[in-house]
């Protein structure tokens, strides 16, 4: 049977492909990769791809440990997808998005980190931004390595002049203040977070297992 790559997942994890051209090795390789073992044929169920994202948050109601959670995902397509989907998906509850539309910015974080070329049924432009950011954390993460702080301090550094200001101050604002409580490796060394000024990311204030508070 003859297939066409796609970088797509469908909710449980498994890549999708669609007819096309012959299985081959650039094919393989990627399978490889991604640590796949099984292909189906079909497409995705555009209103049930954010259904993983929904379960994730109503099964990890401390939003610290939801991030731990997420830090600890293998860095393959789909956890990278996963990952997007959930920041969007808190970061458009910040901005008091209602339920529908937080529902189809779900949605899209996941589908267009994913590769996903689907047509949707809601103006894809006006959740661009939420997607953006959210993809920029998660890249510092899952490809660059980073902890939170120093992929929240890179964005502000570094992408302030790319991304929307405002909702990268919210980002950064609101994930500081949610990442308290949370653990986190500082030059090799586990510490928990007892405060995280945003305005000072690299420099909060921690607590070691002894029990010494000190700032790093």
């Amino acid at each position: 049977m003859d297939f066409v790559l796609k970088d797509i997942f469908d909710i449980r994890g498994n890549l999708i492909v669609n007819k096309g051209t012959p299985i081959d090795d650039a094919l393989l390789r990627k399978l490889k990769k991604h640590q796949i073992e099984r292909l189906e044929v079909g497409t995705v169920d555009v209103a049930k791809i954010a259904e993983p994202v929904e379960r994730l948050m109503n099964k990890i109601d401390v939003k610290s440990r939801m991030v731990e959670y997420l830090d600890m995902l293998e860095p393959n397509r789909y956890n990278f997808g996963l990952y997007t989907a959930t920041v969007t998906n808190m970061l458009g509850g910040w901005l008091g998005l209602d339920e529908n539309s937080l529902k189809e910015a779900t949605n899209y974080g996941m589908m267009k980190s994913t590769g996903l070329n689907q047509e949707m049924d809601f103006d894809e432009e006006k959740y661009d931004g939420l997607v953006e950011i959210s993809e920029s954390y998660v890249d510092r993460i899952q490809n660059k390595g980073d902890n939170a702080l120093q992929a929240l301090n890179y964005m502000w550094e570094n992408q302030l002049t790319s991304l929307d200001p405002g909702l990268l101050l919210l980002l950064i604002g609101r994930f500081s203040t949610m990442l308290v409580g949370s653990e986190i490796e500082i030059d090799n060394e586990r510490y928990k977070l007892i405060y995280v000024s945003p305005t000072d990311l690299m420099h909060p204030i921690v607590q070691k297992d002894d029990g010494e508070v000190k700032v790093i």
